[in-house]
């Protein structure tokens, strides 16, 4: 019978693979003799939610990606566990099983995205900042604590010649005022306050 040369295999994979990206090499070994013994072994089937996704090699035991709409997703999962068979006797004969433990590896496939559509801040004149601090926030669903989730921030200027009027600290969110708006030069209704839209 077939002995694996590991009780668990690991492997991996990135999100984006492209077909033939090798996941992961199985090994196995029998004692007996002739086609009964290693050289009689063939890496027969994998098993599991991935496994159509992956092709294993019956003779070398190496798996790799099949093809490259795989829809490997970190964000749905980030492992998966299959099962790989092994015989001997060029495949026809005694069987053992081990498990496979692919991870699914980060890329940078997701954008950020904001907690509110829409942040309103007022500001009233001459004042060096909002009525209250205002703070744009956003996350991102890469994998925490890299630099595909990293969020970093900055005004977009436009044709409004107001934009440029506002800082915002890159990585906290945080908006200030530059300098003081002048209320009587502000074009259209007036009211004892304006109010900005700050859609970033």
């Amino acid at each position: 019978m077939p002995q694996f040369d590991r009780d668990l295999y690991y492997g991996s994979v990135p999100e984006n693979a492209l077909k033939g990206t090798t996941v992961a090499i199985i090994n196995a070994r029998d004692i007996d003799s002739g086609i009964y013994g290693t050289a009689g072994i063939r890496y027969t089937e994998i098993r599991g939610e991935m496994a159509s996704a992956l092709n294993l090699d019956p003779i070398s035991g190496v798996i790799t990606v099949k093809k490259s709409d795989h829809n490997f997703d970190r964000e749905m999962s980030a492992q998966h566990f299959l099962i790989v068979e092994a015989r001997d006797a060029n495949g026809s004969g005694n069987r053992n099983t081990v498990q496979l433990l692919l991870n699914i590896t980060d890329v940078n496939d997701q954008p950020p995205k904001f907690f509110h559509d829409k942040y309103e801040a007022r500001i009233y004149e001459n004042s060096n900042d909002f009525d209250q601090p205002i703070r744009i926030t956003a996350f991102d669903e890469d994998a925490a604590g890299t630099q595909n989730s990293e969020i970093r921030y900055l005004i977009l200027t436009n044709d409004n010649q107001y934009s440029t009027n506002f800082t915002i600290d890159d990585i906290s969110g945080r908006m200030r005022v530059k300098n003081p708006l002048d209320f009587e030069q502000i074009p259209g209704p007036k009211s004892n306050c304006q109010k900005f839209n700050s859609n970033i």
